[in-house]
């Protein structure tokens, strides 16, 4: 399993940024690859979500997040803070999950989405994809 973050760490929430980069070495010392890229330009953005099945937003707040939407519209699973004003655009286990900014919600989310039965995952990356070409139709996907 590889995770990839991608984001400058903000002085404001520099306590919740350490915290993740604490757990990460965790999952690394389990074979599990983090990687932390920073800030970066739209062409790579999307040339790591054209590979991606599940999109994590764990914002402490965010407007309007054009990456959630790019990452919608490449057919990812999105999983959101609940906190973060964009949850109002994730339907509950239709096209990604809404999570209590708290490590045991994050893990039920991802457990549901990794160990899902079925197209559940499929069916929701696809739901993703159509609800943004709903909602901006001129969304280039």
């Amino acid at each position: 399993m590889i995770i990839n973050i991608i984001g400058k760490k903000l002085n404001n929430q520099l306590n919740y940024f350490n915290k993740i980069k604490d757990k990460s070495k965790i999952l690394n010392k389990k074979n599990k690859k983090v990687i932390f890229y920073g800030s970066r330009n739209k062409f790579f953005i999307r040339k790591i979500l054209n590979n991606t099945d599940i999109y994590i937003l764990p914002s402490i707040s965010e407007g309007l997040s054009i990456s959630l939407l790019e990452s919608m519209a490449m057919q990812c699973s999105c999983i959101v803070s609940k906190d973060s004003n964009i949850s109002n655009l994730i339907k509950n286990k239709k096209n990604g999950l809404v999570f209590d900014l708290n490590e045991k919600s994050l893990i039920k989310c991802l457990n549901y989405l990794i160990f899902s039965k079925g197209n559940t995952l499929k069916n929701m990356q696809r739901s993703a994809r159509f609800t943004v070409k709903n909602l901006y139709s001129n969304f280039n996907i």
